[in-house]
């Protein structure tokens, strides 16, 4: 599959394919409790915490629906 721009927009960040989809970081799952802990039991906002700790929004907020607290629907 071909994306139009995509190899453009690469040699712009100066990297080939190989290196763009071979830095994505691995995390323990103690780290992502500690991590979804900081939004739900700390009040941080996922915007924060995911900065900080060099992560996306995205990947945190699937943390949270994994180890989050229960929904009061789903007990």
């Amino acid at each position: 599959m071909d994306f139009p721009g995509f190899a453009r927009q690469l040699k712009a960040l100066n990297c080939n394919s190989t290196e763009f989809f071979m830095t994505s970081k691995r995390y323990t799952e103690e780290f992502k409790i500690e991590a979804v802990k900081q939004v739900t039991e700390r009040g941080y906002s996922v915007a924060e915490v995911a900065e900080r700790l060099d992560t996306t929004t995205l990947g945190l907020n699937a943390w949270m629906k994994r180890y989050g607290e229960p929904n009061p629907s789903q007990v």
